[in-house]
């Protein structure tokens, strides 16, 4: 119930919801937590009341007497004081967190604690007794509309929709943008009866001591719709009444467009999502009107995340969507010939009339984010998220058909018609103008949306061009019947026309017969494309309206200056130069959207599920097709998306095996690593495709940069230089090779290199890239489960090893003393750390010559193999003398035992932990798409750092410019580094990251949060205090920038964090601590903070 103030509801919500999910509690008690917590949540749920600000109670202690106390009279009449600063103060005062929850009303709280419930997914105890919760479908829409439109913390929904999908799916309840007009209210009014809604001593006295069900339902509605909720019902371009599953199924579609850079959420709402589409997918492409951009979405995370593979597997179904997939997959490969693609640019997500960047989710703020009032999108320059209402009128005008005064789903292109849709929609026109010299200039025009469909038409022969007045001022002049040709730029500077409709409202009115915008704004880019122009509100124009691009409207204006025109015609045209007879993703309709990315990676993920469901020779061969064009990086992703189908099942429960690590920096690795698989633990627990948690010894952090870190460090300090005489370089440390002198002097060498190949399959499948090179042919031998690959190159493997074999077989040998035996390399590679220490110093002993048979076993002790050591390349070997009549005997078993003998134990038990994510069915699909190179780039990355490619794929964040100064005096830095010191960018790199090397790709596919594609960021560091270091937010790829005095200040704050900052990682708190706080993990805060404050 709630309390005057939320912290003892609170407290207890918080207990019920631990308690809930505590696999460890008695089943009975459990079960009883989550009913409890469900119960609750819901009364919460329909209470919007805030709390008492502690301002105004304390107010009212203070001002008893009904005088004002002085600190009062200060605050109102001081001419000094700021009111933005002071509302800050008083909103930063009224957030008392309790428990981490910060929310100040009770419906914002059950989100919270629900999200609690569902963060780690349901438990078998939860998800039965949300499925036999009496309320579910009144706690499933509440939930909704608060995670939707008041942008509560998002977690719980998925959940409870998963686990009431079937309920909630044959549910016959219809709701709108709220809840539909006569609904029944039976739920809402049971809660009411047992107390759940805190009455107003108004309301008390105006209901008298009996109320009818009837009245109570009216009394509720009136209470709990607000003003929002009563435009969205009486705007008629809403979204229309649909089932309760239909209804939710939208709201997940609008949520995953627009909860940006989640992957949590992402994942979870695609598993509700397919749960309700696997219920009935007809239903759900039918109501989900979202459903063409939504696709382009899943089509991204089905590259990573086998849930949305779910959502499309159970979409397939249904034979519109499967077009749907098709005609996506072939924009995202772009299979179509420039000239087939209409020149049209669709906004959403999310249209404006300006087309504003990408939204750059700041997820490192994700716990501050959830506990504060929400901020304008405004102040970070970019466009603000529209509304449910709102989404739904903007989507119309892009993929509406039937004119833009209808709000059914029936006259839009939905994955439930686009097969038959998608043809309909009038997204190309043609301009054509014709001069008295005979010629004729042809351009491609996009029609607005309001234009009357494939009859929009309009031949004059007289232009108005006119711009030296505003539109539909006294001195606009325009002539009867003409076109009127006008820039983008000209609109926004005329007073009476704020919007498309308007400026060609006014233009018919001025005699006008159609309207041509000229895209000249830059705000676009340098392509400034035409795009199709919605009413954005207004009422549709009487006549037609189209738009070009910026290049060809400097064309058209140009021609009509220097000739004479005689006819000017524009219409929409049909999109018919699909064939049928074409494969299939030729034969699909044309992508109605545009600003479509060219990705082979995402085409290839459709059309293989389409396959699935229905398969077809020729669309096999569009699958070969695909493989064959996608880049280095591009098949990092069909790694990443054919591991996931082989580890995670498509409606998995969400239940996944954690492995977790605790690393002691300072301690030997190796030893750690053996201490791992003793214990079946860590790197050796049974399945490290789950939950992977590493955590340094003495540090708080979590995350996956922590993870990413330890993978690096495993790399350079266990394997290249740990002690274990493992890997040797015959290149200078560009790539390394397995070292046969470990099976001479380590017992453990097995076990160490099946850790090596299992530390392999886990940066593959976390896409993390490891500061340690193999050599191709190393990665030939993997690729090929372990066995050696048909060729071998010695010249390529040990440059000096085979030009001595050339000498030795052109050249008398007598003399040299050579023998049958091989050298064997102790030494180890410097790993490039900050001390450059070892972790094991070497044994130390006399030179021998070691025979084939005398390879060390697990239970035998360590021995020296001190320098100049040999091993026998043929029994007998030392005793065997190389003589002219041998020498050709003695190259062939030299270069036997270098390209096999030394490698094939080594390698195979590294082949052994490599199977362990990569099993042989993945090889053997990898050695159709990878060569040996195409993988080594993919496990290890590129070896140098391009400062130009770092700075041109760089995000700016917390309104920092890249014109600012701090920006400036950054990449001076760095473009110094690139030719002074080098090795600085790559631990610049490991502090922003957690990584040294850059992905294949280059910084345009850099790493973030859980393996997903992140943007380097520069945030501004305005909250970091004075003679601060920048600080890293590693998991996110973020690093917040302070205000630098100079280069030199900055030189140095930047030399610190590269030589200080890889050591260890710190959760430095920047606000006030509070007890009641509990400790974040990476579902509170996605990131890790690598921070180096400077007192």
């Amino acid at each position: 119930q709630r309390c005057r103030s939320h912290g003892v509801a609170k407290f207890a919500a918080n207990a019920l919801a631990v308690l809930a999910a505590a696999p460890d509690a008695l089943d009975s008690i459990r079960r009883r937590a989550a009913r409890h917590l469900l119960g609750a949540t819901t009364q919460w749920l329909l209470d919007a009341t805030p709390e008492p600000s502690p301002l105004s109670e304390e107010g009212d202690d203070n001002d008893s007497d009904g005088e004002p106390t002085n600190g009062d009279t200060q605050s109102t009449s001081s001419e000094n004081r700021n009111p933005l600063r002071d509302e800050a103060a008083r909103r930063k005062e009224r957030q008392r967190v309790v428990c981490g929850c910060a929310a100040l009303s009770p419906r914002l709280s059950a989100a919270s604690w629900l999200e609690r419930l569902f963060e780690r997914g349901a438990q078998p105890w939860v998800r039965d007794e949300c499925e036999h919760f009496r309320d579910a479908e009144l706690l499933a829409l509440h939930l909704c509309v608060v995670v939707r439109d008041e942008r509560a913390p998002p977690l719980g929904l998925p959940g409870v929709i998963k686990a009431c999908g079937d309920r909630l799916m044959s549910s016959t309840l219809e709701a709108d943008a709220f809840v539909r007009p006569g609904w029944r209210w039976d739920a809402a009014i049971r809660v009411a009866r047992r107390g759940g809604i805190e009455e107003e001593p108004e309301e008390s006295e105006q209901r008298g001591d009996e109320e009818s069900d009837e009245k109570l339902a009216r009394r509720l509605q009136r209470r709990f719709d607000d003003e929002a909720v009563q435009r969205a019902r009486s705007d008629a371009n809403g979204p229309p009444a649909a089932r309760l599953g239909e209804w939710l199924a939208a709201s997940l579609g609008y949520l995953l467009l627009f909860v940006d850079g989640d992957d949590l959420f992402c994942a979870h709402a695609c598993g509700a999502l397919s749960k309700l589409a696997s219920i009935d997918a007809s239903r759900v492409s039918a109501g989900v009107w979202c459903g063409v951009p939504l696709l382009e979405k899943l089509a991204a995370a089905a590259c990573k995340e086998t849930r949305a593979v779910g959502v499309l597997e159970a979409l397939t179904s249904h034979a519109p969507a499967r077009a749907a997939m098709l005609s996506l997959a072939a924009a995202l490969a772009g299979d179509v010939e420039e000239e087939d693609v209409p020149d049209v640019d669709a906004p959403p997500p999310p249209p404006s009339e300006t087309v504003p960047d990408d939204p750059i989710e700041e997820v490192v703020l994700a716990a501050e984010v959830i506990n504060q009032e929400p901020e304008h999108d405004e102040a970070e320059g970019r466009a603000p998220t529209p509304s449910w209402a709102d989404y739904f009128h903007e989507l119309r005008g892009t993929l509406g058909i039937g004119g833009p005064t209808k709000a059914t789903l029936e006259d839009m292109v939905l994955l439930a018609n686009f097969d038959q849709s998608a043809a309909e929609l009038p997204v190309s026109g043609e301009l054509t103008a014709t001069f008295s010299d005979g010629s004729s200039l042809k351009l491609a025009a996009v029609p607005a949306s309001w234009n009357e469909r494939f009859a929009d038409a309009v031949a004059t022969q007289t232009i108005s061009s006119d711009q030296s007045a505003p539109i539909g001022s006294e001195d606009w002049q325009v002539q009867d019947g003409s076109a009127v040709i006008v820039d983008r730029s000209h609109i926004r500077k005329s007073p009476k026309a704020p919007d498309w409709a308007t400026a060609v409202r006014l233009s018919e009115e001025a005699g006008a017969s159609v309207v041509v915008v000229i895209n000249d704004l830059f705000d676009d880019g340098l392509a400034r494309p035409a795009f199709r122009m919605g009413v954005f509100g207004a009422s549709p124009p009487p006549i037609g309206g189209f738009m070009v691009c910026g290049a060809d409207g400097e064309l058209l204006k140009k021609q009509c200056q220097e000739k004479t025109l005689t006819k000017f015609e524009v219409s929409t045209i049909r999109n018919t130069n699909r064939s049928e007879n074409a494969s299939p993703l030729r034969a699909a309709p044309l992508w109605p959207l545009r600003g479509v990315p060219k990705d082979a990676s995402q085409a290839w993920a459709l059309a293989e599920v389409v396959y699935r469901s229905k398969p077809s020779p020729t669309l096999n061969d569009d699958l070969k097709a695909l493989t064959q064009r996608m880049t280095a990086a591009e098949k990092r992703v069909w790694l990443a998306r054919r591991l996931q189908r082989c580890h995670r099942p498509l409606h998995d429960d969400d239940e996944r095996a954690l492995a977790f690590v605790e690393c002691d920096r300072h301690a030997p690795q190796l030893e750690q690593l053996r201490t791992q698989k003793k214990d079946v633990t860590g790197l050796f627990a049974e399945d490290v495709t789950g939950d992977f948690e590493v955590r340094f010894k003495g540090e708080s952090a979590v995350g996956s940069a922590v993870a990413r870190e330890w993978m690096d460090l495993l790399a350079r300090r266990a394997f290249i230089r740990g002690g274990g005489s493992l890997l040797r370089t015959c290149d200078g440390g560009r790539s390394f090779i397995p070292n046969a002198a470990s099976m001479y002097g380590n017992p453990h060498w097995e076990g160490d290199f099946e850790a090596l190949g299992r530390l392999f399959g886990l940066a593959v499948w976390q896409q993390v890239t490891l500061d340690l090179p193999l050599h191709s042919y190393v990665c030939a031998w993997l690729l090929n489960d372990g066995e050696p690959p048909s060729e071998g190159d010695l010249e390529s493997l040990d440059p000096q090893l085979a030009a001595s074999m050339a000498w030795i077989e052109n050249n008398d040998v007598e003399g040299l003393e050579l023998d049958f035996t091989d050298g064997l390399d102790h030494t180890e590679h410097d790993a490039g750390d900050d001390d450059g220490e070892e972790d094991v110093s070497p044994m130390e002993g006399a030179p021998r010559t070691f025979a084939l048979a005398d390879v060390l076993g697990a239970s035998d002790e360590a021995r020296a193999v001190a320098p100049g050591s040999r091993v026998e390349l043929v029994e007998g070997g030392e005793d065997k003398a190389v003589t002219s009549d041998t020498r050709n005997e003695f190259v062939k078993t030299m270069r036997d035992y270098r390209l096999r003998g030394s490698l094939r134990e080594p390698i195979q038990a590294m082949a052994r932990g490599l199977r362990t994510v990569m099993p042989s069915e993945v090889l053997r699909d990898a050695r159709r798409m990878l060569s040996p190179l195409d993988f080594c780039r993919l496990l290890s990355g590129l070896r140098g750092v391009d400062v130009a490619d770092w700075r041109r794929h760089t995000r700016y964040a917390g309104g920092l410019q890249p014109d600012a100064k701090e920006v400036k005096l950054f990449w001076n830095v760095v473009e110094g580094w690139s030719k002074t010191h080098p090795k600085r960018l790559h631990g610049l790199l490991q502090f922003a990251t957690g990584s040294r090397r850059v992905p294949v790709g280059g910084f345009a596919h850099l790493v973030g949060l859980n393996g997903g594609r992140h943007p380097f960021t520069l945030h501004a560091g305005r909250h970091l205090p004075p003679g601060a270091l920048p600080t890293a937010h590693a998991c996110v790829c973020t690093i917040d920038v302070p205000a630098f005095v100079d280069f030199e200040a900055a030189s140095q704050k930047l030399v610190q964090c590269v030589d200080l900052g890889t050591r260890r990682f710190d959760e430095h708190e920047t606000h006030e601590s509070s007890d009641d706080e509990e400790p974040r993990t990476e579902s509170d805060e996605d990131s890790s903070v690598e921070e180096l404050d400077l007192s």
